[in-house]
């Protein structure tokens, strides 16, 4: 699954209205709302609430962009209950939208159609979820998913959610279990989903008082944490909806890394294991080994055993602050890190999603003990996993039983009062998942980027509402212009941050590498014939042109040596005989002749060594600049293969090589330190818990350091504070802007077979699929037309007339996702 429309959600509303799915322009939309504060100031109360929609007929790598957003409303307070009455005018045009639809003119096809719209769900935070849903996320039935089946105690003076027990087989032991689970067994099946058809029954029973902050009334028992009946229910086919709200994974795995990681290295202010958690548990008869201790007249809290020790507190911050990212990957955490409090600060979701994937079982596997440590990693693998921009069904299914244990795991561990909201909330994300597709077209972080952006257009601080209208229509309709101008540098058409040069012209493989190198060679370092000509053995062995050739001439090789000396006779041999042999086809004007393949045939003319270089839009630095730097761009992953198995090769990048042929042919090479991975050298490589440790003071292939720039993947090292010092921790990342299109997986059901391994975006072409509607007169004004673009819409079939070349989609780079600010933006926490 990579775009919301290969989700369970999306087929079955297709299956439901197959009129409206008939027809591929008819625009699906989600819709979001979220609140900020305008004037960026924490002592205001005043509060500003956008109403987004943004359509899903798009790549999903334009899903939930800026640009592609629409503002709809600006409520100018917090509605609470009462969002309804302002989102009154949207529902009629939405109701209108689909019933009616509206008259468009497709300027590809040159017809006019009835465009029609469908709101597909909404995307909230938790607060703002039971605003526009009715459901109150708050007391003992917080669940909206649950509802008044969630299994809710008070605890330590709060609600907490138990019972994840209910999710497990009927088979399991640890329904059985009694002692590990506070002395109760679980007969419970799990908790029944309510469709929408009987939520809408249950509610059109209740009566609600009337809207308004000021009109307060008692919520009766059998309105259970209904609030109200929500205005979208008015859409005809909402009730039909297999999903109506998201769960937001931002700010739910913002919350859980609080929790969790507050707990386990006991941060003040964060930490669940309060006195009132130690009281709780000797009022339940539960644990008594973490009972408060009576020490004469005082009382003593003791050490638990989840809790990391005061010594590896220390040691685990300053791994954190150690750690070096790759450019455009994430904020400097070290920035948040308190090393003498231990302690966060200013931490935002982001760091938080890096920290509680990327770091957390990294640093905490050697401080905690075994089986606290095993959740706690599964739990960062779930997240890693579930955050994907690709998803197999099997995969999602494996973390609907992941979540179940690590929820029970963690309930056999940390107290009662560890159970927030959010904690039990993870349970719905892979359902989810599986009806709604991949999380990156339905969470909260393109939202608070675009609220970032709407705080920046408040000048007037009197009228804040109206100065961030008047500055967004500016944004709009320049927007809008931005994406039909193809001779002004724009937005969409400009060079990414990582130019890498483009594609090439030449057809020869070596040439044609798509790779830019940049910065002034290291001080001191030199390129000896010796290197030129491994250099150039290794362009010619990796050749694919060259192929053919070279098993000619290995052929000949073994005919005339020993079976002990002729690799090393073909390896010494070959340039030579190579260019003879392409000499001859050029004196014989051989059909087989090729002009690139002579000129690499003749050798290097000379060499340029460079320091760094942009391949394929990612950013590659030599190691001795890097390590100057606040970020990590050296690392180098090459996957190879060995006599028996699959041998990774892992090394860090030391210089760039520009080897120059004749007729300014180029090709450029990574000169770099490889460390030793052989699989059965115990003290080369370690694996645990998942994690895959190098030693860095064992190197191998000193004498054939070369790799082609475009064999290159860009991954990071990480301190491995458990094996010691040399030893590093390689963690892969994927790069921005690409995107791994699976092939047709029958039990996955992938559609759209016709598309690559893999898209790589590259720059925007918004003029070649418009539509136009339908001019209209006004007298005394001339003609005008209004163009909407919908972008590239899925399996759109043009009539046999129209221009049958297919684009592939790609998009531009927006120069704000590649800067810090992305991963800083405000967010509501």
């Amino acid at each position: 699954m990579r775009h919301p429309a290969d989700g369970e959600a999306w087929k079955d509303f297709d299956r439901m209205y197959p009129d409206f799915a008939a027809d591929p322009r008819n625009v699906r939309l989600g819709l979001a709302t979220d609140g900020f504060n305008p004037f960026g100031v924490l002592d205001q109360t005043h509060s500003t609430w956008p109403v987004v929609v943004f359509p899903y007929n798009l790549p999903p790598w334009k899903c939930m962009k800026k640009e592609y957003m629409m503002l709809t409303l600006l409520i100018g307070e917090d509605p609470g209950k009462s969002i309804d009455v302002y989102l009154r005018p949207l529902v009629d045009e939405l109701k209108d939208l689909w019933e009616n639809g509206v008259r468009t003119y497709d300027k590809y096809t040159g017809q006019m159609f009835t465009m029609r719209a469908a709101v597909m769900w909404t995307v909230n935070d938790f607060p703002a979820y039971a605003m526009v849903s009715g459901w109150m996320t708050k007391g003992y039935m917080a669940c909206p998913i649950c509802k008044e089946n969630v299994t809710s105690s008070w605890h330590a003076r709060k609600v907490c959610y138990l019972g994840h027990r209910r999710w497990l087989p009927w088979d399991n032991e640890w329904r059985q279990n009694d002692k590990a689970f506070h002395g109760i067994k679980e007969t419970r099946p799990r908790p029944r989903e309510w469709s929408g058809d009987e939520i809408l029954d249950q509610l059109n029973l209740l009566e609600f008082g009337h809207f308004g902050k000021k009109v307060s009334k008692p919520r009766r028992s059998t309105h259970l944490n209904w609030t109200h009946k929500s205005m979208l229910f008015e859409l005809p086919y909402w009730s039909k909806l297999k999903l109506r709200h998201n769960l937001d994974v931002m700010h739910i795995e913002k919350n859980v890394f609080d929790t969790l990681v507050g707990t386990i290295l006991d941060i003040e202010g964060k930490t669940k294991d309060t006195i009132e958690t130690r009281l709780d548990l000797e009022r339940m008869g539960i644990r008594s080994s973490l009972w408060m201790k009576r020490v004469d007249s005082t009382m003593k809290k003791g050490h638990p055993f989840f809790t990391v020790k005061p010594n590896g507190k220390k040691e685990f911050f300053n791994f954190i602050s150690s750690v070096k990212f790759p450019d455009g990957y994430a904020s400097n955490i070290s920035r948040c890190v308190n090393v003498r409090g231990c302690k966060f600060s200013n931490i935002k979701s982001h760091d938080c999603h890096v920290i509680l994937q990327r770091l957390l079982p990294v640093g905490i596997r050697h401080l905690l003990p075994l089986d606290v440590v095993k959740p706690i990693v599964l739990l960062s693998r779930f997240f890693s996993q579930l955050t994907a921009r690709c998803l197999r069904k099997s995969d999602v299914k494996q973390l609907q039983d992941d979540i179940v244990n690590v929820l029970c795991k963690f309930e056999q561990i940390f107290p009662p009062a560890f159970f927030t909201s959010m904690i039990h909330v993870m349970i719905h994300l892979p359902d989810e998942a599986l009806l709604a597709g991949p999380v990156n077209c339905r969470w909260m972080y393109p939202i608070e980027r675009y609220l970032g952006e709407l705080k920046k257009c408040v000048r007037n601080r009197a009228k804040p509402e109206g100065s961030l209208v008047e500055a967004w229509v500016a944004y709009e309709s320049l927007t809008f212009c931005a994406m039909y101008l193809q001779d002004v540098e724009t937005a969409f058409n400009r060079p990414q941050r990582n130019n890498d040069g483009g594609v090439r012209k030449e057809k020869l493989s070596v040439f044609a590498q798509i790779a830019r190198p940049f910065g002034d060679p290291v001080k001191g370092e030199s390129f000896t014939k010796k290197d030129m000509e491994v250099a150039h053995w290794f362009v010619l062995n990796n050749c694919d042109e060259a192929l053919p050739y070279l098993e000619e001439h290995e052929q000949l090789m073994k005919q005339e040596h020993p079976s002990h000396l002729y690799a090393k006779k073909h390896r010494d041999l070959f340039p030579s005989w190579f260019h003879a042999h392409m000499k001859k086809l050029k004196e014989l004007n051989s059909p087989s002749y090729d002009e690139e393949l002579y000129n690499l045939a003749r050798g290097p003319l000379y060499v340029e060594l460079f320091s760094g270089c942009h391949v394929n839009g990612v950013k590659f630095l030599g190691a001795t600049r890097d390590d100057k730097l606040s970020t990590q761009n050296s690392g180098v992953h090459v996957p190879g293969a060995g006599d028996s198995e699959d041998i990774d090769f892992y090394g860090k990048l030391t210089s760039v090589v520009q080897l120059l042929y004749k007729d300014r042919y180029q090709v450029i090479l990574f000169k770099c330190l490889w460390f030793d991975t052989n699989p059965h050298n115990r003290t080369s490589v370690k694996r645990d818990h998942g994690l895959l440790s190098v030693n860095t003071t064992r190197h191998w292939y000193d004498e054939d350091p070369y790799i082609l720039a475009t064999m290159a993947k860009q991954i990071f090292y990480l301190d491995d504070p458990k094996a010691g010092n040399g030893w590093k921790v390689v963690l892969k990342i994927d790069r921005r802007g690409l995107y791994d299109i699976p092939e047709l997986d029958h039990d996955d059901n992938v559609a759209d077979q016709q598309l690559s391994s893999s898209i790589e975006l590259g720059e925007e072409t918004l003029w070649d699929t418009n539509i136009v509607q339908e001019p209209f007169d006004v007298p005394g004004v001339p003609e005008f037309e209004i163009s909407i673009d919908l972008g590239d819409l899925p399996q759109y079939n043009a009539p046999e007339q129209a221009n049958e070349d297919e684009d592939e989609w790609e998009s531009g780079n927006n120069s704000s996702e590649d800067s810090e600010s992305y991963y800083c933006s405000s967010d509501e926490d």
